[in-house]
């Protein structure tokens, strides 16, 4: 375990022998190497490597502008910020400034959530980014991630800033296979203990509701070829697990898969409207 210290960043109680990156939070490009797939399978299996890699959590394709609605993605197990690149590619970058968590998607999903809560609390203390608007959008287990980190930052009421948060194919119910995974697999991956069905964390976050003046809206995909009402990944069962489903202001569902519902245009184009909702 590696303690993380926000008020003391430049002390650490292991040392680590590692050149640390002189570049900034800001990437020019979602097609940057820094965001390749393949870092996205190093964080379920290889988490510490993806942490040297990265050496931060909240990354952006721009300066920190405070005028603009900050619109945070999580991506999903095995992903990266690179996920995200259809969704971004029409944003209306005037108004709208994307921020992505990039984070190692096999690490226990409980700190993965503390930590973005965090990040967001430490960044908002900032002066020069304080946060005036701020949307939360997540995709497959980041939904999972983004609940638990929203849960940590509304345990005192909602904060002004967070005015809406969006998740796409979320697997809300568990999912069966990371529950056959703990019993049959040779090498376990700490998520999957978060993800399996009828887990302690699942039941753990939805004992406390949203706020309700957090609009919560849920897509979900229902295309899949194999007979199985699910999108090809996620059950409809899971994704529509009722103590989420019953308590979203609106459900959308759409005929794509579970990573294609990231780069359809139905999707995109109501993603787009509901930004419009709470941007001045």
């Amino acid at each position: 375990g590696i303690r993380l210290d926000f008020d003391h960043l430049l002390k650490a109680d292991i040392p680590v022998h590692t050149k640390v990156i002189t570049s900034t939070y800001k990437y020019d490009s979602l097609d940057d190497d820094f965001f390749d797939s393949r870092y996205g399978t190093m964080g379920v299996y290889r988490p510490t490597e993806f942490m040297i890699h990265t050496q931060g959590w909240l990354f952006a394709l721009e300066e920190y502008d405070p005028r603009k609605t900050l619109v945070l993605f999580v991506h999903g197990v095995e992903g990266t910020p690179q996920d995200w690149k259809y969704m971004v590619e029409g944003l209306d970058r005037k108004r709208f400034q994307p921020w992505f968590y990039y984070y190692p998607s096999g690490l226990r999903l409980e700190k993965l959530g503390s930590l973005l809560a965090r990040s967001i609390v430490v960044m908002n203390s900032i002066d020069e980014y304080q946060i005036r608007r701020m949307v939360v959008v997540a995709h497959s287990m980041g939904g999972l991630v983004a609940r638990a980190a929203i849960d940590t930052l509304c345990k005192n009421g909602r904060p002004p800033y967070l005015k809406m948060y969006i998740s796409m194919s979320s697997p809300y119910g568990g999912v069966e296979d990371a529950s056959s995974g703990l019993k049959s697999a040779p090498v376990v991956v700490p998520s999957w203990y978060d993800v399996a069905t009828e887990s302690p964390f699942l039941k753990q976050i939805y004992q406390q509701d949203l706020p309700p003046d957090v609009p919560f809206h849920m897509f979900f995909g229902y295309r899949n070829q194999s007979g199985i009402s699910s999108d090809g990944v996620i059950t409809l069962k899971s994704q529509l697990d009722s103590r989420v489903h019953l308590k979203a202001v609106k459900t959308y569902g759409f005929d794509a898969t579970h990573v294609g519902i990231l780069n359809d245009e139905a999707v995109r184009r109501e993603f787009y409207r509901l930004l419009e909702t709470v941007s001045p």
